[in-house]
């Protein structure tokens, strides 16, 4: 009993921790660019100004809102993935196909990004590649850990691993670079955290959140390993369509 009690409250504890995470990113990411956008308003009040240089600070503000918007069009469609009832809509689709797609997605997103898929291990029957699933969220999922695998790789390169064990299909996203610090690895998959290896590339930290909830919605779970100066691997497990 004492064990039990000791356990829900440690899990309280970490809950009230992962809040005060999340409330603590969101509140730095909003906070830049108001900030930002406060200041070239305020400088530019100061004195009469050229033309041009109120088109330079307008062009800048604009910037700003667009990123505010893209925080807060992130932020709905985190809530949307956890509110609306999907599951409803679900279709039969073979999950290498859906990997193909992905491919294809990212690899135009940037011409140095390149994405090497290994299915040496495919089954001899195609059953066992179906899933019951929303299409269009799992391609962003796998989407989604291919351009980071790309992304926070030196050389532009993802590999991505598909094997059939017990009736579970597992999926590795593998890349070689700086690697996540173990530190960080509790937090990766909390909305609006960016991971210290992170800092210098543009983004919301929203992307492992929309992952992570893409793939608990279709009954899957996703875990993470990751070695200073080597191999990051991201792992999604997604049960075979019964």
């Amino acid at each position: 009993m004492v064990t039990t009690i000791n356990r829900l409250l440690e899990r309280i504890e970490n809950a009230f921790k992962l809040q005060k995470t999340f409330i603590s990113n969101v509140s730095h990411e909003l906070k830049n660019p108001l900030t930002k956008i406060s200041s070239q308003l305020e400088v530019s009040l100061l004195k009469a100004r050229e033309n041009e240089e109120y088109q330079s600070t307008i062009k800048s503000v604009l910037e700003d809102t667009q990123e505010l918007s893209g925080i807060t069009e992130s932020l709905l469609e985190l809530n949307k993935i956890s509110l609306t009832e999907y599951q409803i809509s679900f279709h039969i689709h073979r999950v290498d196909e859906i990997l193909w797609d992905s491919r294809s997605l990212t690899q135009k997103l940037h011409d140095g990004y390149k994405v090497i898929i290994d299915t040496q291990e495919m089954p001899d029957d195609e059953e066992l590649l179906e899933i019951k699933a929303d299409d269009k969220l799992i391609l962003t999922a796998f989407k989604n850990l291919m351009e980071n695998a790309c992304k926070f790789s030196p050389n532009k390169t993802a590999f991505v691993k598909l094997q059939i064990d017990k009736q579970q299909i597992k999926i590795d996203f593998k890349n070689e670079g700086k690697g996540i610090p173990a530190a960080d690895l509790p937090y990766i998959f909390q909305p609006f955290f960016r991971a210290e290896n992170t800092a210098a590339s543009k983004g919301y930290g929203i992307g492992l959140s929309l992952v992570e909830r893409i793939i608990q919605l279709h009954n899957g779970i996703i875990q993470v390993q990751s070695e200073t100066n080597g191999w990051t691997t991201f792992t999604v497990i997604l049960p075979v369509n019964q």
